[in-house]
């Protein structure tokens, strides 16, 4: 039996790359990783409600997810790698029927999905403060929201995917990956007017 051309069981198929993902949601819930992402959303929201006024909202909610995510997508796509390499699962997944392609999107969709928890819980904290203060927050288209999110998201973790190989301990990867990100990150100086330049647009 197929489905759209694909065995229903091929684990090279969309049957396999749907397991995939589901097992790596899996396994992201049960190492805590959601958990992780939870803390992450209420260190981005406290400083834009604490620190920003309302009316500038509009302009830093944007850099502060850019900086969320860089500063997280690639350190959990790295740290997974590793700890998968250390632990003998990498060595079996790439001997399994599972494609390298279908491994990889399955580590880019769960983390996707991670990013898109962490973004919302960001947002949601965010609007909850600006309703408690009375007042209205900026207009959030979320489709281009949800579109820019996964695409910059992507980015980041094939960068992440791109260097890890290449290091045994995420320490060792840190100094490479704190400067990609900085050089990635450097239009924030711009979007929050504290060095305005095109070369940063």
């Amino acid at each position: 039996m197929t489905n759209r051309g694909f065995p229903v069981n091929d684990p090279s198929g969309r049957s396999g790359l749907f397991q995939a993902i589901r097992t790596d949601v899996t396994l992201h819930l049960r190492g805590g990783l959601y958990v992780i992402g939870l803390v992450v959303s209420v260190l981005l929201a406290l400083p834009l409600a604490l620190l920003v006024p309302v009316s500038f909202l509009d302009r830093a909610i944007p850099v502060f997810i850019l900086l969320g995510i860089g500063s997280t997508t690639m350190l959990y796509i790295a740290a997974l790698i590793l700890s998968e390499r250390a632990d003998g699962t990498l060595n079996a997944a790439l001997v399994s029927p599972l494609s390298i392609s279908n491994f990889i999107a399955a580590k880019l969709i769960s983390l996707n999905l991670l990013v898109l928890f962490e973004t919302v819980i960001t947002l949601s904290l965010l609007q909850a403060w600006i309703a408690l203060q009375s007042q209205t927050g900026p207009p959030i288209s979320l489709f281009d929201l949800g579109f820019g999110l996964i695409g910059l998201a992507t980015l980041y973790l094939m960068l992440g995917l791109g260097l890890v190989v290449r290091f045994s301990s995420l320490t060792d990867f840190l100094v490479p990956v704190l400067l990609i990100s900085a050089v990635i990150q450097a239009p924030a100086l711009h979007f929050l007017s504290l060095f305005e330049h095109w070369g940063l647009l």
